[in-house]
């Protein structure tokens, strides 16, 4: 009991913005690109479909069925779904979760003990049973802003119940994403970051 209690407190692996970039290299771009296209097939399907027989929670859905087709099609050989029928990519020893952000750029999550093992990169398998136990967990995300529209993808790494560090989507397809450290402040203060193009659409 006391060394399974042991091992639930270690930590995974903890990585900066660079080795992150170093490690994941083209796969970075290739999420964007997936991204983009998940919304490109979403605009075109959501209109297809009245606001009268929108029900509660279809954008969101039909959003997250995009995204999931997308990364299915660039990621063949790398998505799994894990414990709950959590969707995810397992990539050259990451872990990837797709959430929308609130505007501290954390995961709309409700609160459980599987969220905050995943905010404090807290070692064990939380998701499949070939998973490396320390392989870090970062979350590709993207925001809503009032005028319905999605903005600001990016990848975040979260530990300590924070953003440690995210990497914003190139303002260019000539550039590399960017990185934005983020300041040792509280998860509730307000930290400036560039936001990217937007992607017209409905809801998510």
């Amino acid at each position: 009991m006391g060394d399974k209690c042991n091992e639930n407190n270690k930590r995974k692996r903890i990585i900066s913005a660079k080795e992150c970039e170093i490690e994941l290299g083209s796969i970075l771009t290739r999420l964007f690109e997936a991204y983009e296209d998940a919304v490109k097939q979403y605009n075109k399907e959501i209109v297809q479909t009245p606001l009268e027989a929108r029900i509660r929670g279809f954008e969101a859905h039909l959003l997250n069925v995009k995204i999931v087709q997308s990364i299915q099609k660039y990621f063949s050989n790398d998505w799994k779904t894990g414990k709950y029928g959590r969707f995810m990519l397992y990539v050259k020893g990451y872990v990837i979760l797709f959430k929308k952000l609130d505007k501290n750029d954390m995961p709309m999550n409700i609160r459980t003990k599987m969220t905050d093992s995943i905010e404090n990169q807290l070692q064990g398998r939380l998701f499949l049973g070939d998973e490396d136990p320390t392989a870090p967990i970062l979350f590709f995300g993207y925001k809503k802003n009032r005028f319905g529209e999605l903005v600001d993808p990016k990848l975040v790494y979260i530990d300590e119940y924070r953003v440690k560090w995210a990497i914003n989507k190139p303002a260019t397809e000539h550039l590399k994403p960017s990185v934005v450290l983020k300041p040792s402040v509280p998860a509730a203060a307000s930290v400036s970051v560039k936001r990217a193009n937007k992607a017209k659409t409905a809801e998510n």
